[in-house]
């Protein structure tokens, strides 16, 4: 394991982390372009590429469920998740839109 990454048991609740310091398989709970009544959206990270990451959304439609964030992007652990640092609602980063078109990405 890289000296930088911290293990999930680690971050503790409200402690702001970045998601090369999370686990791959890692959930983070936001709200997006395919959110349902403002419902906030399970993503599942699975890797970095470069600056940016390989994300899903679950349930949602392949090819219409890739999402790519910051590997700066603020998170902070909530139970047995991660949210985007920030109010209930995102409103600091906005909604985040998930890829159209986009083929599922192998891990390299």
């Amino acid at each position: 394991m890289d000296k930088n990454k911290q293990s999930e048991e680690e971050v503790t609740n409200h402690e702001i982390v970045s998601l090369q310091d999370i686990p791959e398989g890692s959930e983070i709970h936001a709200i997006t372009n395919l959110s349902v009544d403002g419902k906030k959206s399970i993503i599942k990270f699975h890797h970095l590429d470069g600056m940016y990451s390989y994300c899903t959304i679950k349930g949602a439609e392949p090819g219409h469920n890739t999402i790519h964030l910051s590997f700066s992007t603020p998170l902070i652990k909530v139970d047995d998740h991660y949210e985007i640092a920030g109010d209930e609602a995102n409103d600091s980063i906005g909604e985040i839109d998930a890829d159209a078109d986009m083929p599922p990405m192998d891990k390299e």
